[in-house]
């Protein structure tokens, strides 16, 4: 993942591709480990609920960085646009009539 941070702007679709496939690689194998893991970890009365409640989790996490980093991105291309000469417009100025 660090790989992927540490891109330059010059980077090629070669070494993109190379980065993803090495992360997917890397993270690919673990989600079912976890699961394997909580499932062995309890008795088996339990096993749908823990089951359950680790996808829960991570649904929810899931969701709640996508929002998190949506918000940063926006942030952060709402002002760097600015200086690269494009002029926000305000939704007010597009109304009919004006």
């Amino acid at each position: 993942m660090s790989l992927l941070a540490t891109m330059p702007v010059t980077v090629s679709y070669r070494q993109v591709l190379g980065y993803l496939l090495l992360c997917g690689i890397g993270l690919g194998p673990t989600m079912p480990l976890y699961t394997l893991a909580i499932q062995n970890a309890i008795e088996p009365q339990l096993m749908g609920q823990a089951t359950s409640a680790s996808q829960f989790f991570r649904q929810i996490g899931g969701a709640i960085t996508a929002s998190v980093l949506g918000a940063i991105l926006t942030f952060t291309l709402t002002h760097s646009l600015p200086a690269t000469g494009h002029r926000r417009r305000r939704w007010w100025r597009f109304r009919k009539g004006q």
